[in-house]
């Protein structure tokens, strides 16, 4: 009732396989290789994505700034109107 897969049969067969030391150091040299390759391509891409968000938020920020000192100017002008004409500005819609 308790019989073993063929496979598992196969793989008690087999022969234990041995990693000579200098296949280790040329399976480490490649993936130092791969990483260095890798890690200088993506480094320009980096610097530029960075750049273009920097960009974006700085020119968010000015013309949240802009819009602000424009919106600013014209409640300083309905002020100036009002008082010249008695309005009381005391309201809350200036």
């Amino acid at each position: 009732m308790n019989q073993k897969h063929p496979i598992i049969e196969q793989y008690d067969k087999m022969n234990s396989v041995e990693i000579s030391p200098e296949w280790n150091d040329q399976l480490f040299s490649k993936i130092r290789l791969k990483d260095e390759t890798l890690q200088k391509s993506n480094t320009p891409i980096y610097a530029l994505v960075g750049v273009v968000i920097l960009f974006l938020v700085n020119v968010f920020v000015l013309y949240n700034n802009v819009h602000l000192l424009k919106s600013n100017n014209l409640k300083a002008k309905y002020n100036a109107v009002a008082t010249t004409f008695f309005i009381q500005t005391s309201s809350s819609k200036f």
